[in-house]
């Protein structure tokens, strides 16, 4: 098992932007590195719309390397990661792209999120070069690069899972769906419904918010007498759509994502987030399957609890100890070879957990029904396939 964090500091550099890249690093420059380090490129959203969730997957990620260069390295070698910043564009993470691989890394982690991805997964990459995402970028690009890997189960798996487990009640509920445009809310909400229609549980009404006020918005999906409302929200909107549903609608089961039982949706919502639901792949306290001690760690060394952008960030570094270990060289394509069908138990890889990767790069990893009970989140039940 890895041991506690190392309280020297990380080696690894950041470039905020691209022309700052420009003068990063030549190919010599990377020759000399390497003989002591394995270099890492990651692009994460550290500044736009998305600075939260990039910020946060920067920080799993630094987190998981300086564990392992805590424990002495892999290979004989120290982990060094550079960081671009995506810029939370299609366009910023497509330049940063085109900068990291000047670097010639051992793989390319992130951006975290869909649009930027779409950017990252435009730039050719040659010799092979692993680029472990934790978007769900299927839809948006079709068939992705063959070395391409994702730390998460996408938005289809996860929704998958959801309806089945709806579906296993004694009777599946009708459900009542409030969602925001924004993704990935809009993503997963026509992943939910396609879930659903698949699982025979009936869409009763279905109403995307513009944000703002949800008395009228709740108004509307109530009307249709549902047996359970989910809300697809951003974790800004959550606390009120919770308040007003509960105004409204006292005993209607409320179920929705991992912004559902944010920390700062339980502050909003107060008293009214009791007995919430979330279907989550971050557990919020030790879980069998999940990456040993985590959680704590990640509170210890952030001042913060983690959220799943988080946990991916720390899982893309995981992943590449687990291959570069599996094929006993640090050559990018033969990385890229031992991730596809890369398997893991918490007990083996305790920095990864339970989890298998298919040969295109998708992993099987559990997944948990949490609930809020006496102002805590407890897990229900945990999930797997779909």
């Amino acid at each position: 098992m890895i041991g506690s964090i190392a309280r020297r500091p990380i080696a690894r550099r950041r470039v905020i932007g691209a022309a700052a890249g420009l003068a990063l690093a030549t190919r010599s420059a990377r020759a000399a590195e390497t003989a002591t380090t394995h270099m890492l490129a990651q692009i994460v959203e550290l500044t736009g719309s998305d600075a939260d969730a990039g910020t946060a997957w920067r920080n799993g990620a630094e987190l998981a390397v300086q564990e392992i260069n805590g424990a002495g390295g892999l290979l004989g070698k120290l982990i060094e990661i550079v960081t671009y910043d995506a810029q939370s564009t299609a366009y910023g993470a497509r330049t940063a792209m085109q900068r990291a691989l000047e670097l010639d890394p051992l793989a390319v982690l992130g951006p975290a999120l869909p649009d930027p991805a779409r950017g990252a997964l435009a730039v050719p990459r040659s010799r092979g070069t692993p680029l472990i995402l934790g978007a769900d970028t299927a839809e948006l690009n079709g068939l992705p690069h063959p070395a391409t890997f994702y730390t998460l189960p996408s938005l289809a798996t996860m929704m998958a899972r959801l309806a089945a487990w709806l579906h296993s009640g004694a009777k599946p509920p009708r459900l009542a769906v409030l969602w925001s445009a924004r993704e990935p809310f809009r993503a997963g909400r026509d992943a939910l419904v396609r879930a659903a229609r698949e699982h025979g549980i009936e869409v009763a009404a279905d109403w995307v918010t513009e944000g703002g006020t949800p008395a009228s918005d709740l108004a509307r999906l109530l009307t249709a007498s549902p047996d359970m409302l989910v809300l697809l929200l951003p974790e800004d909107q959550c606390g009120a759509a919770v308040t007003e549903a509960r105004h409204r609608a006292p005993h209607l089961p409320l179920l929705g994502d991992a912004s559902l039982i944010s920390p700062r949706t339980l502050a909003d919502a107060g008293h009214a987030a009791e007995g919430l639901c979330a279907h989550v792949l971050l557990p919020p306290a030790p879980a069998a399957g999940s990456p040993a001690g985590f959680w704590a760690r990640y509170l210890d060394a952030n001042k913060q609890p983690p959220e799943e952008a988080a946990l991916a960030g720390y899982l893309a570094v995981a992943m590449v100890k687990a291959a570069l270990e599996k094929a006993a060289t640090d050559q990018p394509l033969a990385v890229a070879d031992a991730m596809r069908g890369l398997s893991s138990t918490a007990q083996r890889e305790p920095m990864l957990g339970d989890c298998t990767w298919s040969a295109e790069g998708t992993p099987d990893r559990p997944s948990w029904i949490v609930q809020i009970q006496n102002g805590a989140p407890r897990i229900v039940t945990a999930l797997r396939g779909g």
